[in-house]
């Protein structure tokens, strides 16, 4: 079963699930080959009961085509998760998903939330991998890294909109660039160390 990367993306009108709305969330599925298996997005009606905070909706205000992107075609919460939990249990059949964002602690928590309360559980399980950190340990820093340190891995043909779709793609594609170089050089590490061994037994 091959592994699938599943790149989550979720913006809100605020910073706290139930008390605050998710307003839209994306996915991109990628194998390691960064070739895109699945992708997925909806934009979300605000909870009846929820608020939202200054802070963030004056980010909204700095980018209005974004906000009237993901205030467009909303559909029912209970209507999205229902939805996008039959569609993760039919990718669970086909690929072992691995689940990853940056950072996780804020879209995880999200998506998390939303799947319990309108589902009744989150077909993704209980755990994700965080890309910052990933980038942090493979450029092996003293203090975590953001984007600006990453440059050479962010790909080109994908951008950061604050779209969900298009922001799951852009961090899916810059997890795939850091672990395939991670990869690559240690792969390269394998084959000095086998160099080396065999010409000290020799």
């Amino acid at each position: 079963m091959q592994t699938l990367y599943l790149s989550i993306d979720v913006e809100a009108n605020g910073e706290c699930p139930g008390l605050h709305s998710m307003l839209s969330i994306g996915m991109a599925g990628y194998l390691r080959d960064k070739t895109l298996q699945f992708q997925y997005e909806a934009n979300l009606l605000p909870i009846q009961d929820a608020g939202t905070t200054s802070s963030t909706m004056k980010f909204w205000d700095e980018n209005k085509e974004a906000y009237e992107y993901v205030s467009t075609n909303q559909r029912a919460p209970q209507d999205v998760m229902m939805e996008l939990s039959k569609k993760i249990k039919e990718l669970r059949k086909m690929y072992k998903i691995v689940v990853i964002g940056w950072p996780i602690n804020y879209d995880w928590q999200w998506i998390h939330y939303y799947f319990h309360r309108f589902t009744g559980s989150n077909p993704l399980g209980f755990s994700a991998r965080c890309i910052s950190s990933y980038a942090w340990a493979v450029m092996k820093n003293e203090s975590p890294v953001n984007k600006q340190h990453i440059l050479e891995f962010i790909d080109p043909t994908t951008a950061h909109t604050h779209k969900a779709l298009d922001d799951a793609k852009d961090q899916g594609m810059i997890f795939l660039n850091l672990m395939n170089h991670n990869l690559s050089v240690q792969k390269q590490r394998e084959s000095l160390w086998n160099k080396f061994t065999k010409l000290f037994r020799s």
